[in-house]
This record gives C-alpha cells, sequence and structure tokens, in this order.
C-alpha cells in the first residue's frame, strides 16, 4: 500500500450529537460559476470554498467576459454566479446585464475592491443579488453563496 494515500485522502467529518456537519459525501452539492480576469484570484475564491464542510462546491470558473458566456452556452444551469466587478474585456455589470437579458434567474454576487454607494447601486441596476468588497473571509464568501443557493432552489 501507498504509504502517500492515506495523507492524500479527505478526512472523514463525524458529526457530533446535534450537529449539523455533514460527511462531505453527504453534503449538498451547490454549482458555482467563478469569473475572474486574475487567475490568483479564482484560485483564491476557489480554495475558501473548498474548506467548505457543510457543503460540496461543484466550481467551474471563467477568466473573463467572454469564457463567461462561454460557460453559460456550455452549462446553462448554476446555483449561482460570482462576478468579478472590475474586468477588462467586459466588465461584471455588463456580464449580468446579459445574463438578465438571456431570462437567466441564476443569483449573482459581485465581489471588487469598490466599496462606495454608486457601485452598489449599479450592481443592483444591473440585475446583482448581493456584493461583497475585498478583501473578505471565506466564512462571508460561503454565507453569502449559500443564502444566494438556498433561495434560488426555494424560488425553482
Amino acid at each position: 500500500m501507498d504509504p502517500r494515500a492515506d495523507r492524500e485522502r479527505e478526512p472523514l467529518v463525524i458529526p457530533k450529537r446535534g450537529s449539523s456537519a455533514r460527511a462531505p459525501e453527504q453534503a449538498p452539492v451547490k454549482r458555482i460559476l467563478v469569473v475572474d480576469d486574475s487567475p490568483p484570484m479564482r484560485a483564491i475564491l476557489t480554495a475558501m470554498l473548498r474548506t467548505d464542510k457543510a457543503t460540496r462546491w461543484e466550481i467551474a470558473e471563467a477568466g473573463g467576459g467572454s469564457e463567461f458566456l462561454d460557460a453559460l452556452a456550455l452549462q446553462p444551469q448554476f446555483d449561482s454566479i460570482v462576478l468579478d466587478v472590475q474586468m477588462p474585456d467586459m466588465d461584471g455589470f455588463s456580464a449580468c446585464r446579459i445574463l438578465r437579458e438571456l431570462n437567466r434567474e441564476t443569483p449573482v454576487l459581485f465581489v471588487t475592491a469598490e466599496g462606495d454607494p454608486s457601485s452598489y447601486a449599479k450592481g443592483r441596476t444591473a440585475g446583482g443579488d448581493s456584493y461583497l468588497v475585498k478583501p473578505f473571509t471565506p466564512s462571508a464568501l460561503r454565507s453569502a453563496l449559500s443564502a444566494l443557493t438556498s433561495l434560488h432552489r426555494k424560488a425553482s
């Protein structure tokens, strides 16, 4: 038996009595599309979600607006979309407007360094559902996405 195999396995999570924690294979799966032109930022967002013990996040990535549109064509059903606001080929607000024009009700979480009120207003006008200002904690990201995906599933 390869001794590395034991180190590479994910640990089994055994919930305590009365705890809502689930083993990873029993956790609900939520499909997320992460759209950011920065590969390191996409990696950080993905890592933040992968540390969640209560939910299994199935994550697709897009490196900008054109890849976002390709991802929608290939996989039209996501539980939520994380959109960076500032991208060179298409900003997140424009991408969200296109999503809404396609009559997609997928919840959108904007992530950005812009925390001013006018930016929030632009996000709402574009059809966004929530907004996180960088830097944020992994738990803030997971909480925002869990809330958005839960509301979306109830509405569907």
